[in-house]
């Protein structure tokens, strides 16, 4: 009966040794490198996002914040390597492109990125912002079910998107009528060869097209022969696009979080595929709907993010 005691106690004393060895472990936080491109308030709401993904979760994380717009690139280089990180998060793409040429063994989660194929490698994986065409073609047809001829420019540098909103206009039984173009100099005259054939034009993100006497002449030129514009941000909205669609920055951190969450649970970063937005948000330009004369209904309108001239 005694030796079955001993044998008892025994066994209790390795549990609670065990035990007290696994709380620590599960209570020990992990060290997260945060580098931010810049402050602007998509990248804190992303990030906001990421942070509470793990406190819903109980998880404890041990932040280390770094910002290029008030840090030398070298200083957060030296500081990163110093330390010892468990994973990088990236906000936007010069902290992406960072960890890309800089940041070979630790795990990095990009976010807020627009070209992912510049940044993933081996170790590197995360959330583009890169709104599937297929997501955003619904959403035109929701808005502007009127739309049949989708107009769009674009250069050699967004073939590939051009190249996914063909496929998108052909799943969705739209036509797209569209024109390359080396430059913005020359948007003038592919919108004068397209702009009385189309419905609605649609922007691709491409710097090299839409610098801003582009974009300017793109969405007077819109109102002049009675095209909205669809643009790429609020931005665009407020200075004269009906409507465009964002995504949504908050949840692209949650996104991100849950690659992370992975990643520390053991998978490889070169195991986990980049993904895209999970959620879409769109802005309207009520004083361009009417100037174009299109009505937009008022279900439509409570549900956009930024109501402009209203």
């Amino acid at each position: 009966m005694r030796k079955n005691l001993s044998i008892t106690k025994l066994g209790l004393v390795l549990f609670l040794t065990l035990f007290s060895q696994w709380c620590f472990a599960a209570e020990e936080a992990a060290a997260v490198a945060v580098i931010f491109s810049s402050d602007i308030a998509p990248y804190q709401q992303a990030w906001q996002g990421f942070k509470e993904f793990f406190e819903k979760r109980k998880i404890a994380i041990k932040v280390y914040e770094y910002n290029l717009k008030h840090q030398e690139l070298e200083a957060i280089y030296s500081q990163v390597k110093k330390q010892k990180q468990d994973i990088i998060l990236t906000l936007g793409s010069g902290a992406s492109k960072l960890a890309r040429q800089r940041i070979t063994h630790t795990p990095v989660v990009f976010s807020m990125v627009l070209n992912p194929e510049e940044i993933v490698s081996s170790n590197i994986t995360g959330v583009s912002l890169s709104i599937p065409a297929i997501i955003q073609l619904r959403e035109i047809k929701r808005l502007l079910p009127q739309v049949k001829k989708i107009g769009t420019i674009y250069s050699h540098g967004t073939l590939h998107m051009y190249n996914e909103i063909s496929q998108a206009c052909g799943e969705l039984d739209c036509q797209l009528i569209s024109r390359k173009v080396s430059s913005g100099e020359d948007i003038s005259q592919a919108l004068k060869s397209i702009s009385g054939e189309i419905d609605c034009f649609l922007m691709i993100p491409d710097t090299k097209i839409y610098f801003p006497k582009a974009v300017e002449y793109l969405l007077i030129e819109g109102l002049k022969r009675k095209f909205p514009v669809i643009g790429l941000s609020s931005y665009y909205t407020r200075a004269g696009a009906l409507v465009s669609f964002e995504c949504d920055y908050y949840d692209i951190g949650i996104q991100a979080g849950e690659i992370a969450l992975k990643i520390l649970g053991g998978q490889s970063p070169a195991d986990i595929l980049p993904v895209k937005p999970g959620r879409v948000t769109f802005s309207l330009n009520l004083l361009v709907a009417e100037q174009l004369g299109i009505e937009i209904p008022r279900a439509i309108i409570k549900q956009a993010s930024e109501v402009f001239g209203k």
